[in-house]
Parts: C-alpha cells; sequence; structure tokens
C-alpha cells in the first residue's frame, strides 16, 4: 500500500473541520441535557440548541423556520412529503432520497412529472415552463452531487413564484462550501452539515411556513411541531461553530486542483461529463472510454486515491451512477464514468503526486484491455 492516500471524496463527506472537532471534543467531556428539560441543564442545552438555530438562519438570511433533522436525506423526504402540493415535478438526476421519494409518492397516487435533460445534465426550463401550473412542487437540487451542475435555482424560482408554484431546494452540496444565495420566494431547503466539514448525523430543513407542514416524525412537539424527537444538540452548536468559522474560505483553492486534475484526466483520452458553464468548484464527473468504473475505483484505492462512481448513497453497491445513467450516453461512456471532489484536505502541492498515480492506474487499465 502507498505511504500516503488522498482523500478525493468530498462531495460524499469532507472530513471535520477544526472549529467541528474542538467543539465536539468539549461536548465529550461536558455533554449537554436534554434541550426539553426544565431545569438549569435542560436550559443551557435550550440555548445552544436556539444559538445554533440562529447561526444557520442568519446564513440563510430566508426569513422562515429552519427544523433539525438527521441528514439531508430525511430532510428532502420530508419536504417532498410534508408539503402540501397538487402535483410534484423533479428530475432523475436529483439525490437518490428525492427519487425514491417521489417514486413512493407516484405509487401512492400522487401526480408525478420527470423533467428532462440533455446529455450534459441540464434541465429543460422549456419544458417546465410548459407543464408548470398553479399547486405544484418543484423539487431541484442547487448542484448536482455527481456531475457537479449548478442549476439556475432563480429562473426556476422565478418561473415558480409566476405561476403559484412551490419549490424545494436541496442545497446540500453548496451551503457552508460555495456561494449560496437562494430566492426568497422558495418554500423549501435542505441543509448538510458534513458535506461542507461539520459532523455527520445532522442536516435541517428550512421551511418558508411551518403553518399546515404535515410532521412525519411524530410522537413529541419539538422542533415546533415539524419534527418530532430529541434535538442532537452536540451536533448542532458543532455546526454552528463551524458556521461562525467563515467556512467558505475553507474551499477557496478547490478550482485550481479540480481543473489541474481535470487536466491530466483528458491527456489520458478521459471525457468530461456534465456542464461546462456552471459546476461546482471542487467537481469532476469524467468518463475513460473503455475502462469500467469499478476496476477504476479499486485500482486508485490500492494506489492511495480515494474517488467514487457516484452519490455515496449509491456508491456502496458498485453500479453505475443513476445521475449518469440518466445522460442518456453510450454503453462505454456510461461503464467508464467516475467523480473525483476535492476540498479543504487537498493541497496544490498535492496535484502532482495525485496526477502521476491518476495517469499510471488508468494507462496501465487501458494497457490491461489492449
Amino acid at each position: 500500500m502507498p505511504a500516503s492516500r488522498y482523500y478525493l471524496d468530498h462531495n460524499a463527506t469532507s472530513p471535520p473541520a477544526p472549529a467541528v472537532t474542538a467543539a465536539l471534543g468539549a461536548f465529550l467531556v461536558d455533554p449537554p441535557a436534554n434541550a426539553g428539560s426544565v431545569h438549569r441543564a435542560g436550559q443551557r442545552a435550550r440555548a445552544l440548541l436556539e444559538g445554533a438555530r440562529q447561526a444557520l438562519s442568519q446564513a440563510l438570511d430566508l426569513g422562515g423556520y429552519v427544523a433539525f433533522t438527521s441528514g439531508a436525506t430525511e430532510a428532502n423526504n420530508s419536504a417532498l412529503r410534508g408539503l402540501e402540493y397538487r402535483r410534484l415535478i423533479t428530475s432523475r438526476l436529483e439525490h437518490p432520497s428525492v427519487v425514491a421519494t417521489a417514486g413512493d409518492r407516484a405509487a401512492a397516487g400522487r401526480e408525478l412529472l420527470w423533467l428532462g435533460n440533455d446529455d450534459r445534465g441540464c434541465l429543460d426550463l422549456g419544458e417546465l415552463a410548459g407543464v408548470l401550473r398553479e399547486g405544484d412542487l418543484v423539487s431541484v437540487c442547487a448542484a448536482n452531487s455527481v456531475l457537479g451542475n449548478r442549476n439556475p435555482i432563480d429562473a426556476i424560482a422565478a418561473l415558480c413564484a409566476e405561476r403559484g408554484a412551490l419549490m424545494h431546494v436541496d442545497a446540500a452540496q453548496v451551503f457552508g462550501r460555495f456561494e449560496c444565495r437562494l430566492p426568497t420566494t422558495i418554500s423549501a431547503l435542505t441543509l448538510s452539515a458534513h458535506k461542507a466539514g461539520g459532523p455527520a448525523g445532522i442536516g435541517a430543513l428550512w421551511v418558508a411556513d411551518r403553518r399546515g407542514f404535515r410532521a412525519q416524525s411524530v410522537g413529541g412537539h419539538q422542533e415546533r411541531g415539524v419534527r418530532a424527537g430529541t434535538e442532537p444538540v452536540a451536533l448542532a452548536a458543532a455546526w454552528a461553530a463551524l458556521l461562525r468559522d467563515q467556512p467558505g474560505a475553507r474551499w477557496a483553492h478547490c478550482a485550481e486542483i479540480r481543473d489541474a486534475i481535470e487536466s491530466a484526466v483528458i491527456s489520458c483520452g478521459g471525457r468530461v461529463l456534465g456542464s461546462s458553464e456552471a459546476r461546482l468548484p471542487n467537481t469532476l464527473c469524467a468518463s475513460v472510454p473503455g475502462l469500467h468504473f469499478e476496476a477504476l475505483v479499486m485500482a486508485c484505492d490500492m494506489d492511495g486515491l480515494e474517488i467514487s462512481a457516484g452519490s455515496a448513497c449509491t456508491a456502496g453497491s458498485m453500479e453505475a451512477s443513476p445521475v449518469v445513467a440518466a445522460l442518456g450516453l453510450r454503453k462505454e461512456l456510461l461503464d467508464g464514468a467516475f467523480r473525483i471532489s476535492v476540498g479543504p484536505s487537498n493541497q496544490q502541492g498535492d496535484v502532482a503526486e495525485i496526477n502521476r498515480r491518476l495517469v499510471r492506474v488508468i494507462e496501465r487499465l487501458k494497457g490491461a484491455q489492449a
């Protein structure tokens, strides 16, 4: 095994930032009480929880209400099940938690429309404009976790507002990492902590109006009726510590590193997938025709490069990414697709060695298949 390893899977999870590990370490020594208790320890926990909620609210600057969840998956599930709407409009490019919930809603008799996309993963806004009606819910991601595409959220939100439709945005891959200015007209928003270097096991669902929202976790009055269950005070406070530490600055160098790795992949005959006009600065989705992603991911791992084939929620099965499959590419491009997502732990000084290993792995696999 190589002496050094390079983690290149930050879209799956990004290692905790120093501010987060410091906060969690302090809570291991002095853990907070239940925020629902009325004694002094409970009041202290409540103050920590509400301070964290205020930190998220200030970062969003949208008004509304922030409810803590177990992660972005639960927040997506809750948004699609808890909002009141007539028809759901989403795409097959979304996170599995959205795609699966949409399928469940359709199976239960709710009307569902899958929005089309082109072979770069860009949504068909012309189609959306032609079908969108009052009372619909449009659910799209701010940025795609596999391709890195950034969707035109402002344009979609303006269309929804014009037609009297609701809009849910999954901002898990953006919030706390890159610029995240969201339209004030959206109805619900999904947030993730660990994608940006916060603690795993906590996310949030922001709703513009919690009145009429149907909680999917019931049995208590926590989170003002949006979600029942004992609140994760320590995780929330650690997330707030990250937000107060200007987390976006930790990601500012990512584009330069991503671009250098991209050049190495192209030099080996690789093809970049997704949109080149609007994508996350840390994400490279590419394919090397003639290779298979499973062999590539495993060979890279053996050489100390930790990459992926797509969303961490599907990659464990080592099947082709459903997002890449939705692009309608020819089989050799689908089979060879992989994702590299860089983050704060990757430095410019690492690029030469990363590229040397990556090129070596690709050329070795290509030679084995010649």
